[in-house]
Parts: structure tokens; sequence; C-alpha cells
């Protein structure tokens, strides 16, 4: 659903709702077609499974975030083809896909995924190419800090720093 209003150079979305993966996006937005086709707005994100939104990536959770977004075109077919998003997000109670921190730090089985309790940070997606800033993951065993780059063609890069929490009182 939308409320908004028109005039002779575009829309006004005072407020929007809808449904997908799961979960409830809201926001708002104007729509302009003066020189050119442009979006712009806000958006929030309650609750969607992240596992459908980044199948690749997250192997379930639920999603919250807040985020702003704009597109530009020289017509209305091709605006969407180079979306800009960027904002902030936390995902509660999934798993990261394709590596398996505990392994990495104690050496034992690689189930090729971290199930974490929260993971938190920042994005920018514009068009193919995600950066992940400020991510913070923790799993309650352990937990990791940094940054990630998606490319196009899926390659990851970044760097990440983990801890474990030793107790002395456990070492005999």
């Amino acid at each position: 659903t939308a409320r908004g209003t028109f005039d002779r150079n575009g829309v006004t979305v005072d407020e929007f709702e809808g449904r997908n993966f799961g979960g409830t996006f809201t926001g708002k937005a104007r729509i302009d077609w003066t020189d050119a086709w442009s979006i712009a707005g806000t958006v929030k994100a309650r609750q969607p499974d992240a596992r459908r939104l980044a199948p690749a990536l997250l192997g379930g959770g639920r999603v919250d975030g807040l985020a702003t977004f704009s597109m530009r075109a020289k017509d209305a077919k091709t605006l969407f083809a180079a979306p800009r998003l960027e904002g902030d997000f936390s995902v509660s109670q999934g798993e990261v896909l394709g590596i398996d921190l505990m392994h990495l730090l104690k050496n034992g089985g690689d189930t090729r995924k971290t199930a974490f309790r929260q993971l938190t940070g920042k994005f920018v997606r514009d068009g193919d190419m995600i950066e992940l800033r400020q991510v913070r993951l923790d799993s309650g065993v352990l937990s990791a800090a940094g940054a990630l780059d998606i490319a196009d063609n899926g390659v990851l890069r970044g760097r990440f720093t983990t801890s474990l929490p030793f107790d002395a009182r456990q070492t005999s």
C-alpha cells in the first residue's frame, strides 16, 4: 500500500508499506521525472528472512534495518538498473555461510557456517557492488569485527578480527 500526491514533476509517496521475504518494508519516497527519471527515499525493514535476502551469505535469521535509497536514469525502464542503498542492519539468530570461525580458531570440525546471536553493521549497495562496514558478529562463544566487499561476480574481499574469550580457570 502507498499514500502520496502527484504533481506535474513527479510523485511524493508520504508512506508505503509492503510485505516480502516474510517481513515488512515501510518508508517514503520521491519519484521525479523533470529532467530524467529519479527516485529517492528511505526504507525500513522489519523481520524479513535473512536467508531469502542473502541466500549465498546467510543461513537464516531475521533482519531489521534502515536505509536511504536513490536511483537515476534517462527512462523509467532502466530506473532500477543501478540502485544505491546505504544504511544499517541487524540480523538476529542466524548463520554466516561459507566459513566456520570456530574451526579456524580451534581447528575443530568444519561445518562451513558460523552461527550467531547478533550480526550488525553498515552497508552500501551501489549498482552490483556491496560494501559491508563496521560489521560485528556475536555468537556468544566468539566475536568478530571487520569489513567485507562483495563484487558483482560474487567474489568476497575483506578482513575480520576474531576473539575467543579465555578463562584461566578452565585450563589445567
